[in-house]
């Protein structure tokens, strides 16, 4: 049977349409259910007031009739402008796609099995044996003339384009669908603190996201149970000022087996309907919806025509029980400006949603052929080094009274913490940290922030966290509070919502700062290198499967906190150890450690300092004298020396005197060729002995290096000075030390006094200070002024 589960109407025969919220009214009579008030009590009395304390007995009974609504008549109520009332839907997002995206919602929320609803689910959902959610979303296309009476409908003629800019949006639902007209009712929600349990019932967020994004809509409902289907509308049209029209319909499915005699009879019961006088504003929306089919019928028919293709689609949709349905008639906006409104829509969803199954059956397309199956591995495969952390929140006492708080009053939020590597190879996105927000069952994208630094307690200037850092807030729990159309956190709303914000971003922040740091660090903290190694990633989807990242095993750690009072908390680095996941596909490996580098060659004579200048014995520098081409070459000599590969074969320049290393075959200074040398020539002889004798000081004392001017003795030279000394280098440098220390403490008892002096000088300022004020109120003067 084509339609599993639907009853016949009553009394068999023909299906008839039945008012919403009426059983007892005669077939085709139209219901339109809008706000309803609550009607005044006839039967109230009043009551006898206490004979003892009758005044306050009195007033207390008063007060008693006030708070009674029943008591309150129709003309009591403020009426609702509906006009105006739809002006403010359609302001309520920030852009039309959140609009969208609000709708959405709604339909994953109804169809992902929880916990709650594992047991009223589809038991066999088309021969599957478990329920499987399912939303499909793709253009609203009108039907080719007489396709539904001739029992035509195929699949591609259902989805022909004929050059609309509609959208349907159609889902299974876990739990039987609410009547539609407890959904179009104005403002009927159940939500409680912004409705962290109750998501996905169709209520306030549906009026306003469809007002946003059309003109007319259209809602259909198919409880299976039930053997009928629903209709409601959604339009400007019908709108006035007396108050806010939003019918709702109901149409009995007839008991035969073959689909298209089904069809037929739906079709002929809304004909019926619809051409009433009373239902004439009605008729002209769908009218409307139907000028834009081809064909010879009038507008109203194929509007008709257009409605009843969509109740086939739901109808057997998959074999599901309970199917609901939103169509959106000529999307305005941003949504719609584009090329191909389904390709934005299918690059948004995935990062749009964290809590979606993999055995989801979300699809966007044009026909059933074409709709593309959505996987959601938006951060799995774009982040490099993805890691989980949970983070225990206060909502009430601050982060630094950590002390005080219990197990039973805080809640643990998850957070994810990567490296971006798609954003930090465009170069047209920024490199920021970067928050994502992300709430509720679906996991909705709730807010983003580009550059998230300043948030997060983390430095804002600079190169710091800029290496497409990216932290991802998963309030699964439904913790946060949030404003009617999910768009940002309403802290606001609860008591304590600053402080529940201070903690919740002094948490994620130091999280988010450690696993900075951790990887900061595998690179010898240079953030030039960790930028190449996210870089060399590259850009590219990898086509590996990959789990969805509410359901990843990923790479965490365990740790403990730091806190510095009022200031900060922080992981300490000391205590984490990690424990790497598998579904953590990109790793950041550290780099090797440098090798060991080479021992310095040998330096002769007394220590040097950084300047090149050398010390002498009583630890002053001196100055660094070259006085020829001959000590220079000398110097260079004796550095070189006791290194392998030269043997101390110079030459010297015929035109500027220069001495080169046998190793050049051009003059350093000058650029001439070297003369042919002998290559059994001595190299004092090359260089000329005067420069390897002791060179005679200025003050006749002679100097700990042995003599020379430079403070450098080359290999192998004599010194026959008596005064040298034979002092060992380390008893050079207890000397040294020595002298320094008694140097600290002449420097220590100067600066002493230097204090006592400034501490007077203070003193004699304080009393200047005192008379120049008593001489200005004119008591005294001072003498030395006068």
């Amino acid at each position: 049977m084509p339609f599993l589960g639907l009853r016949a109407a009553s009394g068999g025969g023909a299906a008839v349409a039945v008012p919403v919220g009426s059983s007892d009214v005669a077939p085709a009579q139209p219901v339109a259910e809008g706000t309803v008030h609550p009607q005044p009590s006839t039967n109230a009395q009043p009551s006898t007031p206490n004979a003892n304390n009758a005044p306050y007995a009195t007033a207390n009974q008063h007060l008693a009739n006030a708070d009674d609504d029943r008591r309150l008549s129709p003309d009591q109520f403020t009426r609702v402008d509906g006009r105006g009332l739809w002006r403010s839907w359609t302001r309520n997002f920030k852009t039309k796609l959140l609009a969208l995206l609000d709708l959405i919602d709604n339909s994953l929320d109804a169809s992902i099995e929880t916990e709650d609803t594992s047991s009223g689910g589809d038991e066999d959902n088309n021969g599957e044996g478990s329920f499987v959610g399912r939303v499909h979303i793709y253009p609203d296309v009108s039907p080719t003339p007489d396709a539904v009476s001739s029992n035509l409908m195929s699949d591609d003629t259902a989805n022909s384009n004929n050059g609309n800019t509609g959208l349907c949006i159609v889902n299974n639902s876990v739990k039987p669908i609410r009547p539609l007209v407890r959904v179009l009712e104005v403002y009927n929600s159940s939500k409680v603190h912004s409705g962290s349990g109750d998501i996905g019932e169709n209520g306030v967020g549906l009026k306003q996201g469809c007002a946003t994004l059309s003109n007319l809509s259209f809602v259909l409902a198919k409880n299976a149970e039930e053997g009928f289907v629903e209709l409601g509308l959604i339009a400007e049209a019908l709108q006035r000022v007396e108050g806010c029209y939003l019918p709702a319909f109901r149409f009995e499915l007839s008991e035969e087996e073959d689909e298209g005699a089904v069809l037929v009879n739906l079709r002929e019961q809304m004909f019926n309907l619809f051409t009433q006088p009373k239902h004439l504003n009605v008729a002209k929306c769908i009218a409307q919806y139907g000028s834009a089919a081809r064909g010879s019928q009038s507008d109203l028919d194929k509007g008709i025509d257009r409605l009843v293709a969509h109740f086939r689609g739901i109808l057997d949709f998959y074999g599901s029980k309970h199917v609901f349905a939103v169509v959106l008639d000529d999307v305005h906006g941003d949504v719609a400006r584009t090329t191909d409104p389904i390709q934005e829509l299918r690059a948004a969803i995935p990062k749009t949603y964290l809590h979606v199954p993999d055995n989801f059956d979300f699809r966007i397309g044009s026909s059933p052929a074409l709709r593309e199956k959505i996987t959601f591995q938006y951060w799995p495969q774009r982040l490099v080094e993805l890691t989980s952390f949970m983070v225990n929140i206060h909502e009430t006492l601050p982060w630094h009274e950590h002390m005080a708080w219990t197990g039973s009053d805080t809640y643990q939020m998850r957070v994810f913490v990567g490296f971006d590597r798609m954003r930090i190879n465009n170069p047209d996105e920024g490199k920021a940290a970067s928050l994502y927000i992300y709430s509720r069952q679906s996991g909705r994208l709730i807010k983003h922030e580009p550059d998230a630094r300043f948030h997060l307690g983390l430095t804002s200037g600079g190169t710091d966290y800029c290496q497409a850092l990216t932290v991802l807030i998963d309030d699964i729990g439904g913790k946060l509070p949030l404003n009617p159309t999910k768009q940002d956190v309403a802290f606001g709303e609860q008591a304590n919502g600053a402080v529940h914000e201070e903690n919740l971003f002094a948490y994620v922040g130091a999280v988010a700062k450690f696993n900075w740091d951790w990887n900061y660090a595998k690179y010898d903290k240079k953030k030039t290198r960790l930028t190449a190694r996210v870089k060399e990633f590259g850009n590219q989807l990898v086509e590996a499967p990959m789990r969805v990242i509410d359901r990843c095993q990923l790479t965490t750690f365990s740790y403990d906190y730091k806190y510095r009072k009022r200031d900060w908390v922080r992981v300490n680095m000391a205590s984490a150890i990690e424990m790497p996941g598998p579904d953590t596909h990109f790793h950041l490996i550290a780099d090797p450690p440098p090798p060991p580098l080479s021992p310095p060659p040998p330096i002769y004579g007394p220590p040097s300092d950084n300047n090149g200048g050398t010390l002498d014995s009583n630890g002053r520098r001196t100055r660094r004298r070259i006085d020829g081409p001959g000590e220079e070459a000398g110097q260079q000599l004796q550095r070189l020396q006791p290194m392998a590969g030269f043997p101390g074969k110079v030459w010297q320049c015929d035109r500027c005197q220069q001495i080169n290393l046998p190793i050049r075959a051009r003059c350093r200074i000058c650029g001439a060729t070297a003369p042919q040398m002998d290559p059994e020539v001595d190299i004092e002889a090359a260089l000329g002995a005067s420069i390897f004798e002791p060179a005679a000081q200025n003050d006749g004392a002679s100097r700990r290096s042995g003599g020379t001017q430079n403070g450098y003795a080359p290999a192998g030279a004599s010194d026959d000075d008596d005064d040298q000394s034979d002092t060992s280098t380390k008893e050079y440098y207890v000397d040294l030390c020595n002298k320094l220390t008694v140097k600290l403490e002449k420097r220590t008892e100067k600066n002493d006094q230097l204090k006592g002096k400034v501490k007077e000088l203070k003193g004699e300022v304080e009393r200047l200070t005192q008379l120049l004020s008593q001489q200005s109120l004119g008591e005294q003067s001072i003498p030395f002024l006068r």
